[in-house]
């Protein structure tokens, strides 16, 4: 468990990277016949259902519950059959029975039911409007670029088989002892669900990092989680605990040699930080968020802000540095002009729609850095129109690339910048797992060290 496997965390990230997924929690895309495999546990609607009824007192018994309720949703056949077995999911759903602080078996519950009963299933948790803005209050104002991604798919969601999906191809492309490994963490820490990320830095005018943070919203057992960092860390990570300025239970600690430091705020928040002060940084990081001062979106480079939509999942914005804004305007770019000051954001509703915008200098500037992207535009459409038949890639995910390609739109308003697009992210998602699922055999296991 020194490790987990890279093919596991891949999985992950894809699937949590999708829209519209009923979940967005470790354990949703594990295959439940897989797991109970390779822990020897017979799989049967009355073992499950026996699992699934049991009070989820560690990490281990939480995972199983987990996997037993929603094998009973996805197997209705024998599930009704079964004396009891609904009703224990009722229970469960209805916050009666066998729960967890963080609310995990209640959610997995409700989805097991909608399943039982054919309906849309409901997400675990729905992303909340204004999410990404709220993101940045933990941003502080010196910050010059930041980004926010939600994991959390809208209040219904029919991209189910997305999981469906990432789950056998777990199976099929990792090896087995890289899953046991992903097994045993997840019976030592428990279920987590990501439902946030956001990344800030600092960088001075060569574009030197002065500071960088990540802030990783969601829910998890955060006593579970530092014991297990002092244990792989061989007891080399001491962590500390005090109360936040907003009375928040924080577990923190520093590598000093590598200046970083993290913290464990409450079950909701992971804060990592780097660069000269990455103790002082988190305490600032807490100051803003509580006293909600001083954040970067009160600040100057805040003001591209100003258009971003409530249901924005995704978002990019701040200051590009002049080191920065000069290699990508080098002799070997397209690239004749960049924008200083800029923002991107994406919302979802039938597909997901981007819109990125910058102010330059002059509409002339503005105008050359529109036929920059226009360059690499038509640089991409050739590569796919050249795509090797070694590389055996399906025609039909070439013509949803370049589909893709043709939908960005580009336009000048004054010295502004406008990109536009609308794309359909749950076929590129899927295009993505087909990808991967291509190769047939696992991968050799890593060696042994």
């Amino acid at each position: 468990m020194e490790s987990i496997a890279v093919g596991f965390l891949e999985i992950l990230v894809l699937v949590a990277g999708s829209v519209g997924l009923p979940a967005n929690d470790l354990v949703s895309v594990v295959q439940p016949a897989d797991y109970f495999s390779a822990r020897e546990v017979t799989v049967n609607a009355k073992e499950m259902m026996g699992l699934a009824g049991k009070e989820p007192k560690d990490a281990r018994t939480q995972v199983q519950q987990l996997l037993a309720i929603r094998w009973l949703g996805e197997n209705a056949a024998a599930t009704t059959k079964t004396l009891g077995a609904r009703e224990i999911l009722e229970q469960i759903a209805a916050g009666k029975k066998a729960q967890d602080r963080q609310g995990f078996a209640k959610a997995h519950a409700l989805q097991a039911l909608a399943r039982l009963d054919g309906k849309p299933v409901p997400p675990l948790s729905p992303m909340p409007a204004g999410s990404l803005l709220d993101a940045l209050a933990w941003c502080p104002e010196s910050m010059t670029l930041v980004s926010a991604y939600d994991f959390r798919p809208g209040k219904t969601t029919t991209a189910d088989d997305i999981l469906d999906k990432a789950r056998k191809l777990l199976v099929n492309n990792v090896h087995e002892k890289e899953r046991k490994q992903a097994y045993d963490l997840l019976d030592t820490i428990g279920d987590l669900r990501l439902d946030r990320v956001v990344i800030a830095g600092e960088f001075d005018d060569r574009g030197k990092p002065k500071g960088y943070a990540f802030c990783f919203t969601g829910l998890a057992d955060a006593k579970r989680l530092a014991d297990f960092v002092g244990v792989a860390s061989k007891g080399k990570v001491k962590m500390e605990t005090k109360k936040g300025p907003g009375g928040e239970a924080v577990r923190f600690a520093e590598n000093k040699e590598a200046n970083l430091a993290f913290a464990l705020v409450n079950d909701t928040e992971l804060l990592l930080t780097g660069g000269e002060k990455p103790l002082e940084l988190i305490d600032t990081m807490l100051r803003v968020k509580s006293t909600k001062k001083d954040s970067f979106a009160d600040g100057p480079r805040g003001r591209v802000l100003k258009g971003v939509p409530a249901a924005a999942r995704m978002l990019v914005a701040g200051e590009l540095p002049e080191a920065a804004r000069k290699e990508l305007t080098g002799k070997q770019s397209p690239l004749r002009a960049v924008p200083s000051q800029f923002v991107f954001h994406a919302t979802q509703a039938e597909k997901t729609n981007f819109e990125a915008s910058g102010t330059l200098k002059d509409k002339d500037e503005a105008q050359a850095f529109v036929d920059g992207i226009l360059g690499l535009k038509q640089q991409a459409l050739k590569a796919l129109d050249n795509v090797p038949a070694e590389a055996k890639v399906p025609p039909e995910i070439i013509k949803r690339a370049k589909e893709a390609l043709n939908a960005l739109k580009v336009e000048t308003d004054g010295a502004t910048a406008k990109l536009k697009a609308s794309l359909d992210s749950a076929t590129i998602m899927g295009d993505l797992l087909m990808l991967l699922m291509r190769r047939p055999e696992p991968r050799d296991p890593p060696p042994e060290r």
